[in-house]
């Protein structure tokens, strides 16, 4: 894959990312609950069906939000979303991670191919003035003014 490419890839999926603003992180489940007493449907072991979103927080805390049945499919896209968001992310992060691996080589390839920058301390300025410690070009070990 080349410089543009990758560039190109990460820019139209960081633009998808742009649109998606209904987004829930968290885990749909569906559970019954019972009341203690008083209640027909309860006492026949039948129970009331509820739909919970279920958040967990570093620090093992936990967010449990009751939805309304009519909420279910709104909430279920909104998860979906989310894991579409994290999936463009990962894919970003691993263009990113090449794009500098790019950099790092042809950075180095540079270096290889040409001599080293000259160095300032080798001025006849700089051979007068105090030298201590080292020039920080690659390959120069000049003393330089500190």
């Amino acid at each position: 894959m080349t410089r543009e490419s990758a560039i190109r890839k990460r820019d139209q999926l960081a633009s998808t990312l742009a649109r998606g603003g209904d987004v829930l992180r968290g885990s749909l489940l569906e559970r019954t609950t019972f009341h203690g007493s008083g209640c027909p449907k309860c006492a026949r072991g039948e129970g009331h069906p509820q739909w919970v979103l279920n958040v967990n927080y570093p620090g093992a805390k936990n967010r449990q939000l009751s939805l309304r049945p009519e909420q279910v499919p709104q909430t279920r896209k909104a998860l979906k979303r989310f894991q579409q968001v994290k999936e463009t992310l990962e894919a970003i992060r691993e263009l990113n991670q090449y794009l500098l691996r790019l950099d790092r080589d042809e950075s180095r390839e540079r270096e290889a191919r040409s001599p080293p920058a000259a160095c300032s301390a080798a001025s006849p300025m700089a051979s007068s003035l105090r030298k201590s410690a080292i020039c920080g070009n690659p390959g120069c070990g000049t003393p330089t003014k500190r």
